[in-house]
């Protein structure tokens, strides 16, 4: 069994299963199904890159853990292929390599994926974007592993969102009012 995530096959961007497998399967599923922060594995993947990005995390403690792999499929990731091809992009063009040029950075992310003869390319810029979402879902991890009440939950994704919108200085600290969940 592969660590980490891997592409079940090489038909382009996006249009693959796309497997987690080992403690980042664990991981996706408890974040899915037992704390109900996602509704798909789709979405989990998305903010996983994003939060990866961000935070300059990459897959590090990829584990074989015998766990059934959570798998999104081509019809799921069809749904927002737009938007996952847009962050692929992104990703690729502010990831820095030493001595690329601006010619490199536009051809990882503009032209690998677009000819068959740039598949090998195409599979290696995956697995640096799959490598940031690996980092993400561990980031989700230290966040939500060790909570199992709703309002545990509901306070640590108020936080994460808050710190993060602080980050990104779309807010100064303190500028949210506290927010105070209330449970019937």
């Amino acid at each position: 069994m592969a660590v980490g995530i891997i592409e079940k096959s090489n038909n382009g961007l996006f249009e693959n299963e796309i497997e987690m497998n080992g403690n980042y399967a664990t991981i996706v599923r408890h974040l899915k199904d037992d704390l109900g922060i996602f509704t798909t594995f789709r979405e989990a993947y998305v903010t996983a890159a994003v939060l990866g990005f961000v935070h300059k995390r990459t897959e590090t403690e990829g584990t074989q853990d015998k766990v059934q792999a959570a798998s999104i499929f081509p019809n799921e990731l069809n749904k927002r292929k737009h938007d996952l091809r847009l962050l692929y992009r992104i990703i690729m063009l502010v990831q820095d390599e030493p001595n690329f040029t601006i010619e490199d950075y536009m051809n990882r992310a503009f032209r690998d994926d677009a000819e068959e003869a740039n598949a090998e390319r195409l599979k290696q810029n995956m697995a640096t974007f799959n490598s940031y979402v690996c980092g993400g879902f561990e980031y989700l991890q230290e966040k939500f592993g060790q909570l199992d009440k709703t309002e545990d939950v509901v306070d640590a994704v108020y936080e994460m969102v808050h710190d993060f919108a602080v980050d990104m200085e779309l807010l100064e600290d303190g500028d949210l009012p506290d927010f105070v969940p209330t449970f019937d």
